[in-house]
């Protein structure tokens, strides 16, 4: 068996790929060790993309990204939390074929950071 690792920015890698989500769908799920990481793509009237965290407990974490639909693609990363005591960041790039029943291509990377100290 042949070893493979890779880094970004000195953090390593652990999850990175590419979702293409039917038409319509609007959510996304991840399981990230004890960490529930729900996002939701939505649309509003003033049309400005953002994201908005919030936090149900200590290993659910929902994203809202607002009008992420731009199809030369949207980029958002974060620090979202710590797993194993380490930081664990998210890099998004989201790009949209459709308006009325959105079809996107959600590129994704997660990748762990330095250790956190007293957690």
């Amino acid at each position: 068996m042949v070893e493979f690792s890779s880094k970004i920015a000195g953090r390593d890698i652990i999850a990175s790929g590419s979702i293409v989500s039917g038409s319509g769908d609007d959510t996304l799920y991840f399981k990230i060790a004890n960490l529930e990481l729900r996002i939701i793509f939505e649309a509003t009237e003033d049309k400005k993309s953002e994201v908005v965290a919030e936090i149900a407990d200590d290993t659910s974490l929902l994203l809202r990204l607002k009008n992420f639909t731009n199809s030369l693609g949207t980029y958002w990363s974060a620090e979202i939390g710590t797993i194993q005591n380490r930081r664990l960041h998210i890099a998004l790039a989201i790009y949209m074929a459709s308006s009325e029943k959105p079809v996107r291509s959600i590129n994704y990377t997660l990748s762990l950071g330095e250790a956190v100290d007293g957690k």
